[in-house]
């Protein structure tokens, strides 16, 4: 159901007016897109749900559900049912001709789960979408389990059931003397009994009936059982599966990363028109993979690796030719931490893999050729990674480049390839792919979060009166330099007090600590690690001790709120109309959307507008 509300501040405390909400997910853990194209002129989400064992299909245009064949724009469509008894977790989709299969894992049960969604396209070329169906006669056994002949009287009367709620599965009804008790083989035991007379509905609503004795003096035990078909699939997994990938919509393949209970973690692969595995690459004995991504180039996939390998982490490349089994290869490649996720940016002129670890708050930069670690930062003497000041959920791609709010000598905003990060905390990233450093939410970077012409109320002249002084850059426009590469200079205070003994400040950041280096008046200072620079002139009257110097500083970064625990994001291209100035114009934005388990929604994000440019909130 659709209906606009008011969002939490906490949520989101960038939304305006143009944040919108619905209702429907349990648990959303993951998310696949189907492009607009031959089934819908939209792009469709699919949402796996872990709670409810459901998928919910989103339309991301629009900010609902899909309707499917409905003339009304408000009723939904159902959703895909796999059994309330799962607990669905990563998500792919194949798509091939006129058809459409959603693959999803079941990590209650350890299974690879494959849904007919759409079945081909009618004689007027509209989609034929999968529904339930009963599946033969209804079978009566004794307590015995043999079959029953003659049939009891008895019926199911009303027998039906409900698209979006019934799945493939077994329904089992045993008399107990009173009443049946109802089980499903994917849905599991029922929390209400069917009585004889009284209409009768499943927990979730998957089936009702009524029960008529019709006469019959049912022995305790007499069970009746019928099918359901609804064009749902299972196979063993062999373990519990940690990613799902499509390379491409169409590929025949689809791989999986699997950890068993025992014996070594696998990647397997499976064939999308037969529903078998047809091969599996075995991953060291001590290999804990955590996701799957595409490559710069197709046959080439990445897995992340959590881990610890030494004092360093790994990642492994899987080289193929699609189609040729005998091809698959897999490649470790070492990387500086244990990985969480790992995705190849998409910037054709600096071709790099992007690297979030699975125990801080690092996204390393590799060069795609060397596999070597990049340095965002080399005024230290450490190679530096981007810190975004949580553990990270997962990370993601853009395919094309985005407008941001660095403005060149022109005054022309430039545009970067983009990955964006999700952290635990709660907040989206949103890097640069090519260099690693985040992108600035203002044209300024990071900076001194006080207007030049009140600069001097920074000094605090604690001692006898001195008046030294910090001089104001006309050519950068500022007194305090920040680093270049977003993410380095943290929001923090930044503290110089004045040692008369030493004839120098001691420097000392909220984050960054006291610095090894020190101020001298009349030498431009560069903290430790090349966060700030700024340059003190002694004045006509002597600096005393105590005498100081306090810097606001803000970061100039701006991470979307996400509120916490968020899931690995999903970025698609998305055609939107640009109602700026006097003509509308049809034009491309990058959006993310995130999966959010703990508060039950997916969010879509405007990555440009970082927050600020809406937000919809499907729930």
């Amino acid at each position: 159901m659709l209906s606009l509300v008011l969002v939490m501040p906490a949520l989101l405390g960038a939304c305006q007016d143009s944040s919108r909400t619905l209702n429907r997910l349990d648990g959303p853990v993951d998310v696949a897109l189907l492009e607009p194209g031959t089934f819908f002129e939209v792009p469709v989400a699919f949402a796996s749900n872990f709670r409810s064992g459901r998928i919910s299909k989103l339309d991301l245009k629009r900010s609902n559900l899909v309707v499917e064949n409905s003339p009304a724009p408000w009723m939904a469509s159902p959703d895909l049912a796999l059994g309330a008894d799962r607990a669905l977790s990563e998500i792919a989709l194949s798509v091939r001709d006129d058809r459409v299969d959603v693959w999803v894992a079941d990590d209650s049960h350890d299974e690879l789960l494959r849904a007919n969604y759409i079945t081909g396209l009618d004689a007027s070329g509209k989609p034929i979408w999968q529904r339930p169906s009963l599946v033969g006669d209804l079978q009566w056994t004794d307590a015995d389990a043999a079959p029953l002949s003659p049939a009891p009287l008895a019926r199911l009367d009303g027998l039906r059931l409900r698209p979006g709620r019934a799945t493939t599965e077994t329904w089992m009804a045993t008399w107990d003397g009173h009443s049946m008790e109802l089980r499903g083989s994917s849905s599991g035991l029922q929390s209400e009994r069917a009585v004889p007379g009284t209409p009768y509905a499943t927990d979730l609503g998957e089936v009702a009936f009524t029960l008529a004795l019709a006469g019959s003096d049912l022995a305790v035990g007499t069970s009746v059982s019928f099918t359901v078909d609804s064009g749902v699939v299972s196979a063993d997994a062999g373990g519990l599966v940690t990613a799902l990938l499509a390379p491409t919509p169409d590929s025949a393949w689809i791989f999986a990363t699997v950890l068993p209970d025992e014996g070594a973690p696998f990647v397997s692969v499976w064939d999308t028109h037969t529903f078998e595995q047809i091969d599996l690459l075995e991953l060291p004995e001590d290999a804990s993979p955590e996701s799957l991504s595409m490559g710069h180039s197709q046959g080439v996939l990445w897995v992340a690796d959590s881990a610890e390998v030494g004092a360093e982490g790994r990642i492994f490349r899987i080289d193929y030719v699609p189609g040729d089994v005998n091809t698959l290869a897999l490649t470790a490649i070492p990387v500086p931490e244990p990985a969480i996720d790992v995705v190849a940016g998409r910037d054709p002129g600096a071709l790099r893999l992007a690297v979030a670890s699975a125990f801080s708050d690092a996204i390393w930069q590799l060069d795609a050729t060397s596999y070597l670690p990049i340095d965002i930062n080399p005024i230290t003497p450490e190679l530096d990674a981007s810190h975004v000041g949580s553990l990270i959920a997962g990370l993601a791609a853009s395919t094309r480049d985005i407008e941001t709010a660095i403005l060149d000598e022109d005054g022309t905003r430039l545009r970067r390839f983009g990955v964006v990060a999700t952290t635990f905390a709660g907040s989206l990233y949103w890097l640069d792919a090519a260099t690693g450093c985040q992108v600035f939410s203002t044209p300024a970077g990071a900076y001194l979060e006080v207007t030049p012409e009140l600069v001097d109320s920074t000094f605090s002249d604690l001692g006898f009166s001195s008046n030294p002084q910090l001089v104001f850059d006309e050519v950068s426009e500022r007194a305090i330099t920040t680093h270049a590469c977003g993410g380095v200079t943290r929001s923090e205070t930044w503290l110089v007090r004045y040692e008369e003994e030493l004839q120098s400040y001691e420097v000392e950041g909220t984050l960054s600590g006291v610095q090894e280096r020190r101020v001298v008046e009349g030498e431009r200072y560069i903290s430790d690690d090349g966060a700030i620079s700024f340059l003190i002139l002694p004045g006509t009257r002597p600096t005393t001790d105590g005498d100081r110097w306090s810097f606001p500083i803000n970061d100039g970064v701006t991470p979307a709120a996400l509120q916490e625990l968020p899931g690995s994001p999903l970025i698609f291209t998305e055609l939107f109309d640009d109602r700026d100035g006097d003509w509308w114009k049809v034009r491309e934005r990058e959006i993310a959307v995130v999966p959010h388990a703990g508060n039950d929604v997916v969010l879509w994000i405007d990555i440009q507008g970082q927050g600020f440019g809406g937000v919809r909130v499907y729930q």
